[in-house]
């Protein structure tokens, strides 16, 4: 970033407008590139003083600027192998020096001392001094690179006044997200997608002390395909507050390549045989931010076709806190929904799939294909059974998911609880979003109070039975796993 002193920008009509370098900018560009190209192997000082020398009062700041970002790109060495501050420390504890002969004497001393020569010592006393380092290596490719590098900081050194900020991407939302709770930042969704940042002190007066962090956004921000940022920029000198407005394509940015990258083997998985066998459906991994109350939640893709789509969540890897949290997120969502996770998370949303120990995709890809109204499904996930049936069905079923029958039935998942009740009675036991058969409940309770875990063909079977997590806990029991296979159920207090 760069410091304060080199930002230039412009003020007209209540906005505030960075003086970014276009690409007819390109030959003071090349001009400062290469007077540290011709200083390679040398220090840094007398690339600081040729540059010195070609600069003017019209150009120096943007000369500056420039050179400063060089510099944050370049790999130094150090002129010597000698530790400077112990040869200092060496030299000055010899006390004062009046003539060159004494100089001589002591430097002479130290070289003894060090084992090295005249020479090294008198390169090494300020050799850890910044203008005394070897210009190594220079990190920048060209003069539009610089250029790029330079429009970059110039935007986020213009953030740094900011009072509060609003953006908006069309991807890494996941990576901005988790940049601003790391940050300490506040976030306010927008009915048009863009996203408002403040912070906690923002709430009693308007400061400015989150400038710092928003300008650490700011890469980001523009490393998304599309965007487009609107920030409150505070004067300190007139005390006036100026808008800035700005999007993808306004100025000359660094150019990132687009990478997709994935939290899981799951989710890279899916989307690739997805990929592979729905080449008609847009997929699009870690779309938009959607409005989850007053929370913001990104699911892991969205599947587009025509004018539907439909979101998928893959919830393999939650841990319970966070599983509380995306639970009361999703309870608040709007949206179409597929829910790939665990069971006893069933409740969570009408299209919910249960995980298994590997990527249930034939599941996925038939939910899919029912959504959109294609062969190997019910159009629109209309119902597929009556009422009547469904409660036919689980009178004599031992489990039942009651989400998956719901959805299969076209009625809310409370109403489907109610109706289970008033028609089953005291036979059927509901937990959470499952119906346990009264007599299943009891076989099981009475086979852990006799010790399951001596008969591991039972304790196998039981733990493959559907819900079983959610009645184990249910009974007082929950299941310890001694490695990748071996399990034992025990109580939980």
């Amino acid at each position: 970033m760069l410091p304060k002193e080199f930002l230039e920008v412009r003020k007209y009509k209540g906005k505030i407008f960075p003086k970014f370098l276009k690409a007819g900018d390109v030959e003071i560009a090349e001009l400062v590139l290469d007077v540290y190209r011709s200083n390679l192997g040398k220090k840094l000082k007398f690339a600081k003083k040729e540059l010195k020398q070609l600069e003017n009062s019209k150009n120096y700041k943007k000369m500056r600027g420039l050179a400063r970002i060089i510099e944050n790109n370049v790999r130094f060495a150090n002129s010597t192998s000698l530790p400077p501050p112990q040869v200092r420390k060496f030299l000055f504890s010899r006390g004062f020096v009046t003539t060159k002969d004494e100089r001589r004497k002591i430097i002479k001393e130290a070289a003894e001392k060090f084992g090295c020569s005249l020479e090294e010592i008198e390169n090494s006393i300020f050799a850890d001094l910044e203008e005394e380092a070897i210009i190594d290596e220079i990190g920048i490719e060209n003069a539009e690179d610089l250029l790029r590098k330079y429009n970059l900081s110039l935007l986020q050194t213009t953030i740094f006044n900011s009072l509060r900020m609003t953006f908006w991407t069309k991807s890494e939302h996941k990576k901005i997200l988790w940049a601003v709770k790391k940050l300490g930042l506040m976030y306010e969704l927008g009915d048009n997608g863009g996203i408002t940042l403040t912070g906690p002190a923002y709430v009693l007066k308007q400061t400015r002390r989150y400038g710092t962090s928003f300008a650490k956004l700011i890469p980001i921000i523009v490393s998304s395909p599309e965007w487009w940022i609107k920030a409150e920029i505070l004067d300190e000198y007139s005390n006036k507050v100026y808008k800035l407005e700005i999007s993808s394509g306004d100025a000359l940015l660094p150019l990132i390549e687009p990478k997709m990258e994935f939290d899981s083997s799951l989710e890279e998985e899916l989307y690739f045989r997805l990929k592979a066998s729905k080449p008609e459906i847009e997929i699009s991994r870690e779309p938009e931010v959607i409005r989850a109350g007053d929370f913001a939640f990104i699911p892991d893709f969205k599947l587009k076709k025509g004018e539907k789509e439909v979101y998928i969540e893959i919830a393999g890897f939650w841990t319970e806190e966070y599983l509380k949290k995306k639970v009361e997120k999703i309870k608040k969502l709007n949206v179409p929904l597929i829910v790939i996770g665990r069971e006893e998370i069933s409740f969570v949303s009408e299209f919910f799939i249960p995980i298994e120990k590997k990527l249930p995709f034939i599941k996925i890809l038939k939910l899919v294909n029912s959504y959109f109204g294609e062969t190997g499904g019910t159009k629109d996930l209309t119902p597929e059974m009556d009422l009547a049936e469904t409660l036919k069905r689980v009178q004599g079923a031992e489990v039942a998911n009651i989400a998956n029958l719901a959805r299969k039935c076209g009625i809310e998942v409370g109403e489907l609880k109610r109706r289970i009740a008033e028609s089953l009675g005291a036979s059927k036991i509901v937990i959470e979003n499952w119906m346990f058969d009264r007599k299943y409940v009891e076989e099981v309770r009475e086979k852990l109070e006799k010790g399951l875990n001596e008969n591991l063909d039972d304790l196998e079977s039981l733990l493959k039975k559907d819900g079983i997590n959610v009645l184990l806990d249910f009974l007082g029991y929950k299941i310890v796993w001694e490695g990748i296979t071996a399990a034992r159920v025990v109580k939980k207090f």
